[in-house]
């Protein structure tokens, strides 16, 4: 039809004696009534050259070639914008492990055989910036990292081994006998159609005419004698002459290793064969593990690969990518925000084999997700500096003059775990006065005591057991496995009951692999994976039907233990979204302003037993 359009997707297969080369694919659209089209005209159009068209016959070239590689355990893969290179790598063979902002924060580096970082990563992961000093670390020890692309923050921010500078404006390299296609000679003609905006910057050019311009970074001095495991620094040579051939050595400025070897293994499209499983969650590298070692054994044609990243940036990211999703299985978070994921249709209804065994209030309507664990928020204190009979016992003790500046607290715009919290105080605010401007005033008391919100859970925990803080509150299954380390950490539930949230799992819509995914979520609620999570990884199973008695200690202590407080889910997950923007606006960082004086907290609503 005229004036429609489309994207194809066109499956090519190589012949079995394919022999190592180069092969032109030309590329062509046939109307029914035989026009033909075969020319693309992208247009060139830099602040530091003309504006122009450039004609050339639609073609793409495939290489072909025998790719071996290195034996490898694992690389590690920092994302950066629009970066799609991890799956190319993983086409090629390459076992590469996303790494998120846990991973970067307190993951263990040395289990990588590399840490490639992609491009522009440190302007769009803010996570890497914080871990910087790690990674060179690991650089230092006899690490190998990799940097893509990166622009002025980079340099900027001084995360280079050694000084690195660019000059501001760009230095250029002028190359006056550079043959121009035939294309560029209509530059005239299409800036003239563009407007007189665009006529005045091709006029300020026109001395750039015939000419290519290509950036030259300055020369940094020679780098300090070379330290054990690190790679060396390269000098850029400030003569223009050598440009095109050490453009590669930018990297090594940085003490970074080149891209060369990336560029062919994204070609060579090579597997083990085994069909790749992507899952998001937020349920830290020790579960994820577990999880993806068990579930491959039984499953030895699939490929788990996960990505750990807060329960708000699994939404966000998942929301992003609907147009081409790239995980299968959504995997950890509160109600709230699957809920919200849900009517919003990121996700896909399947029923897992395990549904009846979870309580009615851990399925959702359409089958759309279903509870996998069930957690709730605790308060924690350092108890070599808290003596536990000292340690707040309910949540109105944080508002206690004694914890002022001694408090930190995880950011809830990237916590589901603080969220539901936070959520819990403005429902008891609405639910005893018709409003949540109580609750929010309670959250203002909070934030004045608040020394800092942390995006990452990993520095929460570093920074209370340096002392920087002595007070948080956080997820029960974390501090049990903080305990189990030895950390000088101890925790209670609150007196008047904690919200226990439902920890659930659903299928992407649009996953690339729904198969697997679904044999994933159906491993995960199984009775082995089930008891399997909470023998090794602390999870309390969201099933009714196991017997106690076959549960570990800590969770029959917790089914003691835990005082579940009655929330109205149905609330917060129509007001959820609106309460935690009213509060980054109008409570974080406004609390000492508002003062002491402020309303009392809303009434505790009765507990509610949990279901055993």
């Amino acid at each position: 039809m005229g004036g429609s359009r489309g994207r194809p997707a066109l499956t090519l297969r190589p012949p079995p004696a394919l022999a190592a080369g180069r092969y032109p694919l030309h590329l062509a659209a046939v109307l029914d009534d035989g026009s033909r089209f075969d020319l693309a005209v992208p247009l060139i159009d830099y602040q530091h050259i003309r504006p122009a068209p450039w004609p050339h016959a639609a073609a793409v070239e495939i290489s072909a070639f025998d790719l071996k590689l290195p034996p490898l355990r694992k690389v590690g893969y920092v994302r950066g914008a629009s970066d799609r290179v991890p799956e190319f790598l993983r086409q090629a063979g390459v076992p590469v492990e996303l790494l998120g902002p846990g991973e970067l924060a307190g993951g263990e580096l040395a289990r990588y055989d590399a840490i490639v970082v992609g491009s522009r990563a440190y302007e769009s992961e803010p996570a890497l910036a914080r871990a910087n000093p790690r990674l060179l670390d690991y650089v230092r020890a006899g690490g190998l990292m990799i940097v893509q692309y990166q622009q002025y923050p980079f340099v900027d921010g001084g995360f280079a081994p050694y000084k690195l500078e660019i000059a501001r404006p760009h230095d250029r390299v002028t190359d006056e006998t550079a043959k121009l296609g035939p294309g560029l000679q209509a530059a005239a003609r299409h800036v003239r159609s563009r407007g007189p905006g665009a006529a005045r910057r091709a006029a300020g050019r026109r001395r750039w005419q015939g000419q290519v311009r290509l950036h030259r970074p300055r020369p940094v001095p020679p780098a300090p004698r070379r330290l054990a495991g690190r790679l060396p620094a390269v000098r850029q040579p400030a003569g223009a002459a050598l440009m095109a051939g050490r453009v590669a050595s930018l990297a090594g400025v940085a003490g970074l290793a080149s891209l060369a070897g990336l560029v062919a293994l994204v070609v060579a499209g090579c597997s083990d064969g085994r069909t790749p499983l992507t899952v998001y969650s937020p349920h830290g590298r020790d579960l994820l593990s577990l999880m993806e070692k068990s579930f491959e054994a039984s499953h030895p044609r699939i490929d788990v690969r996960w990505l750990d990243m807060g329960s708000q940036d699994v939404y966000d990211r998942v929301r992003s990518e609907t147009a081409n999703p790239q995980a299968d299985v959504w995997y950890g978070g509160p109600r709230s925000i699957f809920a919200r994921g849900a009517a919003e249709g990121l996700l896909a209804a399947y029923r897992p084999s395990w549904a009846d065994a979870v309580p009615p209030a851990s399925r959702a309507a359409g089958n759309l997700f279903f509870g996998a664990y069930r957690t709730a928020p605790v308060l924690v204190f350092n108890s070599t500096a808290v003596p536990a009979a000292a340690a707040p016992k309910d949540w109105d003790d944080l508002l206690e003059p004694r914890w002022k500046g001694k408090i930190l607290i995880r950011d809830p715009l990237a916590s589901g775990t603080m969220r539901t919290l936070f959520d819990m105080i403005l429902a008891r605010s609405v639910a005893a006065t018709g409003s949540p401007e109580r609750g929010f005033a309670w959250l203002r008391r909070l934030d004045a005591q608040t020394k800092e919100y942390l995006q990452n859970p990993a520095l929460l925990m570093e920074k209370l057991d340096r002392r920087e803080g002595l007070i948080t509150v956080w997820e029960l299954t974390d501090m049990l496995w903080q305990k189990q380390r030895g950390a000088p950490l101890d925790y209670r539930f609150p007196a008047s009951g904690t919200p226990v949230i439902d920890d659930s799992i659903g299928l992407v819509k649009g996953a690339p692999h729904p198969l697997e995914a679904r044999q994933f979520i159906d491993f995960v609620g199984s009775v082995e994976g089930q008891e399997l999570a909470a023998r090794q990884a602390y999870r309390l199973p969201a099933r009714t039907d196991l017997p106690a008695a076959r549960l570990p200690a800590w969770a029959q202590e917790v089914l003691r233990s835990l005082v579940p407080a009655r929330v109205d889910w149905k609330l917060i997950e129509s007001r959820e979204q609106e309460w935690m923007i009213a509060w980054d606006r109008s409570v974080r960082g406004h609390g000492a302003a508002a003062g002491a004086a402020a309303p009392a907290p809303a009434p505790t609503p009765p507990s509610v037993p949990l279901p055993r």
